[in-house]
């Protein structure tokens, strides 16, 4: 991947599991436990996108952070499914 790509991958990483964890502490049920075990993956995409090699060179942080943007992406579409099912 190009800087541009990481970069671009972490800031989406960050606004993905950011509005995540904001779900789940704003709507306490199913969510929240999701939640609070992705509570530090917006601040590592952060530092990720200052300092790449530190974060990436790490396999386990990298599978952390691919794995929050998926479980960030279910949960938001699970939202806006339930939302146009009411």
């Amino acid at each position: 991947m190009t800087r541009m790509e990481m970069a671009t991958f972490d800031f989406t990483g960050f606004t993905v599991s950011l509005s995540m964890v904001l779900f789940g502490m704003s709507w306490p049920g199913y969510l929240t436990p999701i939640a609070l075990l992705a509570i530090p993956s917006p601040i590592m995409f952060l530092v990720s996108v200052v300092y790449p090699g530190k974060i990436r060179k790490n396999k386990y942080i990298s599978l952390y952070l691919l794995s929050c943007v998926i479980l960030s992406d279910v949960v938001i579409l699970r939202e806006i499914a339930r939302v146009f099912q009411n």
